[in-house]
């Protein structure tokens, strides 16, 4: 039989079975789909374990009963003696705490002694005899109304001069299983050798307040696998694995895009689609959705869980299919990320985080076992180390994106293209304009652009938008780039070209060998290249020379800009170069 079978039969729950076969009491026999097949002796097995269970007997005692190790009737001796010690010293507390109650006793001003000496003297009444059974009802008869009665309860037990004398009511309720209403009954033990006492519930006229509905007993509650808690470990496991989901997705875009997720402020741009900055984190999100119940499937874990010694299965104890897998990974995108909706995503981590630290399975955990191998202190240290490793493997993608689509030896088209493809990267370039095959400035509608600097008002970066680029080519092979321009506008602040500057060295210069992502040579020449915004400088490195000469006249510098205020008769000459060694 399945387990869902065996739990209807047996009365117990999935939970109950779990755990009572990781104690080695159970060991149903593997199918070959490895689910558990269930026997009728497994059955009567949980039936006589929750029996004894129900009797209070502990687990250790049902192991050595089903061993053979001790006869019943000599564990059953010994139970009721430890049973009736029990149940002596449960009457005795509560007797104790009865009188504290009637007294209206307050903790500050509480005679401790007192109450002490009260439990200490508490005494069972003397059984009844045959004389005195003779007018009481028969075993499990309803005496509801008479209970209630003075006389009763005066002729019967003690009443309540016998209390004040310090005699005894002892104390027991039964509640029949299916009513509304609970009532108390009289319940004479039937075994031989039994004392047969009547214990009734009994405190002036309040035996309703004793009478509470059917729970699940204590023992069920206790007998189960203890859920994986450690809400802080899955947590940051989850962080991790939507680091990991986001990674992927930075590296989609910037190097399957071509966009820079990094410096997006107002909207990401897809063809004719505009995303908000929040969408990036759905799209994570959406990663997330198909992603990980693969690796669910597979793996039956994710990077963060198998970090943090994590392991999901189905209920037994075998990977999820892709669909299960799926619909539990949605519902923790709902019921435990919301979305990433802002404040209901909030909400929901917090009511998860609650839940999970009280023990409350969570949403998706009810088709699925979540299991923990271990706490160790060094799966911390590894996680801290994997999100270093994957905020390095964030800036790879970010320099790698940097790198020219074209390197080597580039012809004039390659080298525009570089150029149009790390301007729009740094958005230093209006998505309508591009340099052309024939080194001409184009906008959307393929109509050319005026070089003239004084019929624009757009500027790309610090410096004006079109600029007129003069390439030295050798077999259709560039070998040097420049620019050039000047000016005697009296009216015209000259802005600093440094940003063109680095653009053009980073289209050639940095699309040739020993210019790579992980070279020296790569940060010296950039940094040169953008530490001289209106001065002079040269320098070489791997074959490579930049240049740049600046002459003004009538102009004045303003601070922190590195921007030439006009002056009287101002003239403005620059000029860059960038050659490459043949």
């Amino acid at each position: 039989m399945t387990i869902k079978e065996i739990e209807t039969l047996s009365g117990m729950t999935r939970a109950n079975i779990r755990f009572y076969e990781a104690e080695g009491l159970l060991s149903p026999v593997r199918e070959e789909n490895g689910y558990r097949d269930y026997s009728e002796e497994d059955l009567e097995t949980l039936k006589k374990i929750r029996l004894f269970r129900t009797l209070q007997f502990s687990l250790a005692q049902i192991k050595v009963l089903q061993s053979g190790d001790e006869p019943l009737s000599q564990a059953l001796e010994t139970h009721l003696q430890e049973l009736s010690r029990e149940h002596q010293d449960l009457d005795r507390a509560g007797e104790t705490c009865r009188a504290m109650r009637e007294e209206k006793a307050e903790f500050n001003t509480l005679d401790a002694q007192r109450y002490l000496d009260v439990y200490e003297q508490v005494v069972r009444l003397p059984v009844a005899n045959d004389k005195e059974m003779a007018g009481l009802p028969d075993p499990g008869e309803d005496v509801s109304a008479k209970i209630m009665d003075p006389e009763f309860r005066k002729d019967t037990i003690a009443g309540e001069e016998g209390l004040a004398e310090g005699g005894k009511v002892s104390a027991a309720s039964q509640i029949s299983e299916g009513s509304k209403e609970a009532s108390v009954r009289l319940t004479l033990p039937k075994a031989d050798g039994m004392n047969s006492e009547l214990e009734i519930l009994s405190h002036e006229n309040r035996i309703a307040d004793y009478a509470k509905t059917l729970e699940q007993p204590s023992w069920m509650r206790d007998d189960t696998v203890e859920p994986v808690r450690a809400p802080w470990r899955r947590f940051f496991a989850r962080q991790l694995d939507l680091a990991v989901y986001e990674l992927c997705l930075n590296a989609i875009l910037m190097l399957g895009f071509h966009i820079n997720t990094e410096s997006i402020s107002s909207g990401l741009q897809i063809g004719t689609l505009t995303f908000s900055v929040a969408w990036l984190s759905v799209l994570a999100l959406a990663i997330m959705l198909f992603v990980e119940p693969l690796l669910l499937a597979v793996f039956a874990t994710t990077p963060g869980k198998w970090i943090m010694g994590f392991r999901v299965t189905d209920n037994e104890g075998y990977r999820l299919s892709y669909p299960a897998a799926l619909s539990r990974t949605w519902t923790v995108l709902w019921r435990g990320c919301g979305l990433g909706i802002p404040l209901y995503s909030i909400y929901r981590s917090w009511k998860s985080y609650r839940d999970c630290s009280d023990g409350v399975p969570l949403d998706w955990e009810y088709d699925a076992e979540l299991t923990q191998k271990d706490e160790s202190v060094w799966r911390i240290a590894a996680l801290v180390c994997a999100f270093l490793l994957l905020y390095g493997a964030e800036n790879l993608v970010s320099m790698e994106a940097t790198i020219p689509r074209y390197r080597g030896d580039l012809t004039a088209e390659e080298f525009y293209a570089n150029y149009n493809q790390l301007a729009s990267w740094y958005g230093l370039l209006d998505s309508a304009y591009s340099l052309g095959s024939d080194g001409h400035w184009w906008n959307s509608a393929d109509v050319a652009v005026t070089t003239e600097i004084n019929s624009i008002t757009v500027y790309l970066g610090s410096g004006p938008y079109f600029l007129d680029f003069d390439l030295t080519e050798k077999d259709g092979v560039v070998t040097g780039v420049s620019f050039h321009y000047e000016t005697t506008d009296s009216t015209l602040y000259v802005q600093s070209y440094q940003e063109q500057m680095v653009l053009t060295t980073m289209s050639f210069a940095c699309a040739q060998k020993g210019f790579g992502i992980f070279s020296t040579a790569r940060r010296r020449i950039l940094n040169v290249v953008s530490s001289y915004p209106q001065e002079n400088f040269h320098y070489s490195c791997n074959g490579i020379t930049v240049d740049c000469q600046v002459e003004y006249s009538g102009y004045m510098m303003l601070p922190y800009e590195n921007v030439l205020a006009p002056g009287e008769a101002p003239s403005y000459s620059m000029t860059f170069t960038i050659t490459k060694d043949a």
